[in-house]
């Protein structure tokens, strides 16, 4: 079909409808398609209907022991079966990456100091440059937190690292100094530092983002020790603290996961981790940073051959990771769980339960001088 036998705002809206895979043979159609798609234009009004429309499908991060690598795999939200073709990380060999989160068709993924986004449907990848590090030779330095996502004041995608620094005492035990925390704005591809971070320790959970913030469980290690939820908003570029319910606002033995459910609520899964049959107690926070409208929402459970909780889901929904490995989809309504029959090494998985394909194009964001 040539575009001249159309009007061009017919040609954009048909195109601005078909999957990222195809539009990147239609480049190659002729110039001007070729022109037409990559514009920022074309790309702002093709994310805008996947979005609109909820393209969207599960987003899995798996690290496969055998080939020693890690792979993204992609399962269907409405079948739940798995999509074909992975998409080989070419970066982080023999070392299971973290995934911390996706926005736009851009994910983040990071081992130790070294961190990549990702637009897996156009397989571009972009390599962060070093993290600050102007600290004393003999300090160490381990990461806390880490959160990616976009500001959408400026419009412009950060990835935020909370690590703390310490030093080995003479009995190579672990002497803390302090916690910090750098930003990294995509616009300028650099790092800068944050001021007045607070001083806890990281709980594990999901990185959520939920109202321009992420999240993370994290304890005070104070004369009266508690638990918490700490928030950065990326806009202000300012930590504020979020309380648990009542219950379980102190240490206990009870493993604790921050994420979303329904895209809408802060939630909290509570479970044991040491018991083989397990359940996954889920409070929801009904108003936004109000204490009191925690509430307990759903109980999970009994389930044998369970590790750990990976995310919560936007239609009461939990995704469930074995104890072998593999990757279990629960309805948290019913209590049934299905077996999606997707391999890893035990451990390693990672999910993103919204992720919608794009054309958006880190390099193009950098803005050069």
């Amino acid at each position: 079909m040539a575009s001249g036998m159309l009007p061009q705002d017919l040609v954009v809206q048909f195109l601005s409808m078909l999957p990222v895979i195809s539009l990147l043979r239609f480049r190659c159609v002729c110039k001007t398609w070729c022109e037409l798609i990559d514009s920022p234009s074309f790309i702002a009004k093709h994310l805008d209907h996947a979005t609109f429309n909820k393209n969207e499908c599960i987003l899995l991060k798996r690290f496969i022991e055998q080939r020693s690598k890690n792979v993204l795999s992609f399962v269907s939200e409405e079948t739940l079966e798995v999509i074909p073709e992975d998409i080989d990380v070419p970066f982080f060999r023999y070392k299971p990456v973290q995934l911390l989160g996706t926005c736009n068709g851009i994910i983040c993924l990071a081992y130790k100091g070294d961190i990549v986004l990702c637009n897996p449907a156009t397989r571009e990848f972009k390599a962060l440059p070093p993290c600050i590090n102007d600290y004393l030779p003999d300090l160490m330095h381990s990461e806390l937190g880490l959160g990616f996502g976009l500001d959408g004041k400026s419009n412009d995608y950060k990835v935020v690292r909370i690590f703390d620094i310490y030093y080995e005492g003479p009995l190579d035990d672990y002497c803390p100094v302090a916690v910090k925390a750098d930003i990294y704005n995509l616009s300028t591809d650099s790092w800068r530092k944050l001021d007045n971070v607070p001083n806890v320790l990281f709980e594990y959970c999901f990185q959520p983002l939920l109202n321009g913030a992420f999240h993370w469980g994290v304890l005070h290690e104070k004369e009266d020790p508690y638990m918490s939820i700490l928030s950065f908003h990326l806009s202000s570029e300012v930590f504020e603290e979020i309380p648990y319910p009542d219950i379980y606002s102190y240490p206990d033995d009870k493993s604790k996961s921050v994420g979303v459910l329904n895209n809408e609520y802060l939630s909290l899964i509570l479970y044991m981790d040491s018991h083989a049959d397990k359940y996954f107690d889920i409070w929801v926070m009904k108003e936004y940073g109000v204490k009191e409208s925690w509430t307990k929402q759903f109980t999970v459970g009994p389930v044998l051959g369970i590790n750990s909780p990976l995310s919560v889901g936007k239609y009461n929904e939990i995704l469930l990771q074995g104890d072998n490995g593999r990757l279990f989809f629960c309805d948290i309504d019913t209590n049934k769980i299905r077996d999606l029959e997707v391999h890893m090494a035990p451990t390693t998985l990672q999910v993103v339960v919204m992720y919608i394909g794009s054309l958006v194009s880190m390099k193009r964001l950098i803005k050069v001088d």
